[in-house]
C-alpha cells in the first residue's frame, strides 16, 4: 500500500466523516424551536422564577430561541418545579414568539 492511499484510506476519511457529522450536529441544535415551544414558555413565564426569566430575557435578545438553549431552559424550569406543558393548538411561530417577546417586555417595566 502507497503512503498517499494509507493517508486517504485511514486519515482523511475517517477526519471527513467526524467533521460532516459535527457541522450536522451543530447546524441542527442551533435551529430555531417551533410554535408549540415557544408556547409552552409564555404559558410558564408566570410561574418561572427570576432567575430562568432573566435568562430567557437573554436568549430573547437575538429574537430567536435555538433547540440547544430551549433544552437548557427546560431543564432548569424542571429543577426549579415549573413544568411545561404543550398547548393543544398554538398560533404560528410568528405569532407565539411575539407573544413570548410581550411577556418579557412587560416584566421588565
Amino acid at each position: 500500500m502507497k503512503p498517499i492511499q494509507f493517508f486517504l484510506r485511514y486519515t482523511l476519511v475517517p477526519f471527513v466523516a467526524i467533521v460532516l457529522v459535527a457541522s450536522w450536529a451543530v447546524t441542527k441544535e442551533s435551529t430555531e424551536i417551533d410554535a408549540r415551544q415557544y408556547a409552552s414558555l409564555a404559558e410558564a413565564y408566570p410561574q418561572f422564577p427570576q432567575g430562568i426569566k432573566h435568562e430567557l430575557s437573554e436568549s430573547m435578545k437575538e429574537d430567536k430561541i435555538s433547540k440547544s438553549r430551549y433544552a437548557a431552559l427546560t431543564r432548569e424550569a424542571m429543577n426549579s418545579g415549573v413544568v411545561l406543558d404543550w398547548p393543544q393548538t398554538p398560533q404560528g411561530v410568528a405569532e407565539e414568539r411575539a407573544r413570548l417577546k410581550a411577556m418579557i417586555e412587560a416584566s421588565r417595566d
